[in-house]
């Protein structure tokens, strides 16, 4: 949205010329014009004129309030020059474009991921069965089978020598996707460096990571607040502790940690 800002001077100029004669023609100046200047209001007038000058009246100073609070909140706003703006810098994870499966129904299901490996994209957060674990950050499964149970589509794999299996659709809408990787993470993101990878596999959280780093560390978070520029985030990753992984708070600025606090059970989700 474009913004126009006006001088103060000019402001006053525009309400004298324009908003001026309507004062004088809804007697707000305590005549009316005529034909050769203003001239006395009338003495005897009907009832409903006097009701529908008394609301113009009210209308139009209510009007005059609201533009100039608008202006002055506008005036007085800072601007985002060109420096700020080049200052802000993201990282590019946000700029990896993982394949998509394309899977619309339990026959393109089998047909394209039967036998492939596939990667969780966010750990602790879904629930596998018949056990009723959740799958771990990046963990690796290969598709058996798929199979439908009360109108919901499972992947069928094996973990730990164990059958087990786990729902692609929510509500009869595949879910796939948002739940796997379809192409090996360290492919996709391979302007890591090999610490940050090191990071991963111990579980760790420090500054200078990546929102998706911390995710493949301790798995999936809760924002708990957002700026309105969408600029600074913070997250809580409560999930974790079914992994025995401690709570964590973690503030980001444009997709990189900038601090990390325990997070305590009584501050959980409560965003302060």
């Amino acid at each position: 949205m474009v913004e126009i800002l006006i001088p103060a001077a000019d402001f006053a100029a525009l309400i004298q010329a324009f908003l001026f004669p309507i004062l004088l023609s809804l007697g707000l100046s305590g005549s009316s014009a005529g034909p050769d200047g203003p001239q006395p209001p009338a003495k005897f007038e009907q009832p409903w004129v006097t009701t529908v000058r008394a609301l113009l009246r009210l209308g139009l100073i209510v009007a005059l309030v609201y533009l100039g609070a608008e202006y002055y909140q506008r005036w007085n706003r800072p601007v985002l020059g060109p420096k700020e703006a080049a200052e802000r810098k993201i990282p590019a994870d946000y700029y990896v474009n993982p394949p998509k499966s394309i899977v619309t129904d339990v026959e393109s299901a089998r047909r394209r991921l039967l036998g492939k490996p596939l990667w969780v994209k966010e750990g602790y957060r879904w629930i596998h069965e018949p056990q009723g674990g959740v799958l771990g950050p990046l963990e690796q499964i290969v598709p058996t089978g798929v199979h439908e149970r009360d109108g919901e589509v499972y992947l069928d794999f094996s973990r730990d020598g164990a059958p087990a299996a786990v729902r692609i659709t929510f509500n009869g809408k595949f879910f796939t996707d948002e739940i796997f990787y379809l192409k090996d993470p360290k492919e996709l993101f391979d302007h890591w460096p090999p610490e940050a990878w090191e990071k991963i596999a111990a579980h760790k959280v420090e500054e200078g990571m990546t929102e998706h780093q911390v995710a493949f560390s301790i798995g999936a978070g809760s924002a708990v607040r957002t700026s309105p520029d969408q600029s600074v985030r913070i997250v809580d990753y409560t999930l974790c502790k079914s992994a025995g992984l401690p709570p964590l708070r973690v503030t980001f600025h444009d997709g990189v940690v900038r601090k990390v606090e325990p997070l305590h059970e009584e501050a959980a989700g409560a965003g302060g």
